[in-house]
């Protein structure tokens, strides 16, 4: 591996490497939200109340729910390390699944949902008679109305970072910069630019929803009889999903096929993620506006336009900020700058305790580390489309063999594209393992190039490998690893033959 930083065209690079230490590299604040559908024994929905052993949902930082009373959420607070991230949610999750286990019920451990009831008997989640718990209640309400309550209970994990000052402040001054504030803007704002230019590596390499259980087909049915209608030329990406697909929670089946697709979200300065955020918070929808509201009856939703609220803003990465009481993250954005950011396509890894692991979070900072320090310019229409089309493509097909994604310069094998951001990330993790006792860093690109050279290596593969050997659907392969997770050495024994 070279010793130089990754991409030798960005001007700072061979100041930044002289003033910077492996540790300094490392140094940032990791967070980590994971998502959990509660389950019978057998793998059904527990529609059971939100146990009441963790407290009042909108006082207990540590556990509490997503959409729905059925889905747990568990948030660690911002730690030091990614290591010690996992660390924090694994305590959560064992407290979580002790609470569990005195009523029978367990964690899901797959993004796609188990079977599901009728929409009408998906419970959303309950906040008590309060302006704030009516808000939060009457905003899910028009989640469930906008996308149907099945959707809603796709869940997954967030990664939430901020890097340190002071490796902001040294790629200020080391790009010849003065104003502190100004750089640290400007750095969030471009590694958000080149992490969605190259998500659709990580949704390949992470991926962990190939598939969906029978009760979740209408929501795949209805994209894809429009997108068969109206865009042929995609139409045998879409059939072959159920063969090579590597995240169906992030594809169109999922959470990246909602309202503002068509009306994107500027991330090239502050003033355009704020204006375009805001424009979505007060443009009235045609669409939702045709839920109205029925005579003498209570809401169906906040309100009619594209996002009731800028947390329906569901994007590969979010930018946020130190928000006050009663303000929103937009606000906070808007207020003082970014304070931090949010990575939100990771699927739930079956095949680790917490639904992730060291390996992969230890990729996603490397290849975090790397959208911050590489060049780059400001994202337009064409390379936005490209993007988003590239995007789809991994997510519905990523293990299709020869896949070619799209480029400036036409098509190319993703492989071949691959290979070139795995130069950098190389180089960029012998930079970050100085001072360790050993190359943390290197290992985690090592592997994630061993999955890309051979693809039955992924959580997706293993996945439908196993289902297709022991002649499992979605639901039977879940309530198997629920078995297996009472039992230790059945879970490492499945673990290591899938």
């Amino acid at each position: 591996m070279t010793t130089l930083l990754p991409d030798q065209t960005f001007r700072p690079w061979h100041r930044l490497e002289r003033q910077t230490s492996g540790e300094l590299l490392r140094a940032g604040l990791f967070g980590l939200e994971r998502e959990s559908l509660r389950v019978t024994p057998d793998g059904r929905l527990a529609l059971t109340p939100h146990p009441a052993a963790f407290g009042e949902k909108l006082g207990n930082p540590r556990i509490t729910v997503d959409f729905s009373e059925s889905q747990l959420e568990m948030i660690t607070s911002p730690a030091p390390s990614v290591e010690q991230a996992l660390d924090a949610l694994a305590e959560i999750r064992r407290e979580a699944e002790g609470v569990l286990a005195e009523s029978g019920e367990r964690l899901w451990p797959f993004s796609m949902p188990p079977p599901l009831p009728a929409e009408r008997d998906i419970p959303i989640a309950r906040f008590g008679d309060t302006p704030q718990g009516r808000r939060g209640e009457l905003y899910r309400l028009g989640l469930g109305n906008r996308y149907g309550r099945r959707r809603q209970m796709i869940s997954g994990i967030h990664f939430s970072f901020s890097f340190h000052p002071a490796l902001l402040a040294a790629l200020g001054r080391a790009g010849g910069g003065t104003r502190t504030g100004a750089s640290t803007e400007e750095a969030y704002f471009r590694t958000a630019r080149n992490f969605l230019r190259h998500r659709w590596l990580l949704i390949y390499l992470t991926g962990a929803s190939p598939a969906a259980d029978a009760t979740f087909h209408p929501e795949l049915g209805r994209p894809l009889e429009t997108v068969r209608a109206c865009c042929r030329s995609r139409g045998d990406f879409l059939i072959d999903y159920h063969r090579f697909a590597t995240s169906l929670r992030v594809s169109r089946f999922g959470y990246a096929d909602t309202g503002f697709r068509h009306r994107p979200v500027s991330f090239n300065s502050r003033a355009e993620y704020v204006r375009d955020l805001r424009a979505l918070l007060a443009t009235p929808s045609a669409r939702f506006a045709r839920l109205g509201r029925p005579r003498n009856r209570p809401p169906v939703q906040l309100n009619d336009r594209v996002l009731q609220r800028d947390s329906e803003f569901y994007a590969a990465i979010r930018l946020k900020g130190r928000i006050h009481p009663g303000e929103s993250h937009l606000d906070a954005v808007d207020r003082e700058g970014v304070h931090y950011a949010e990575v939100r396509i990771l699927d739930i890894n079956p095949f680790a305790p917490e639904g992730v692991d060291a390996a992969a979070l230890r990729f996603l900072q490397v290849l975090l580390l790397n959208a911050l320090l590489a060049e780059d310019e400001p994202l337009r229409a064409a390379e936005w489309e490209r993007m988003q089309e590239n995007h789809q493509r991994v997510a519905l097909c990523g293990r299709r063999p020869g896949l070619r994604l799209r480029t400036a310069g036409g098509e190319a094998p993703m492989r071949l594209v691959a290979a070139a951001i795995f130069t950098r990330l190389r180089a960029l993790a012998v930079l970050m393992d100085r001072g360790l006792d050993r190359p943390r860093f290197g290992a985690a690109i090592d592997e994630a190039w061993q999955s890309l050279l051979d693809p039955s290596r992924l959580p997706s593969a293993r996945i439908q490998r196993t289902m297709e050997r022991e002649e499992l659907n979605h639901a039977a392969y879940g309530a198997r690893l629920l078995q297996e997770a009472g039992n230790p050495a059945a879970l490492a024994r499945a673990s290591r033959v899938a």
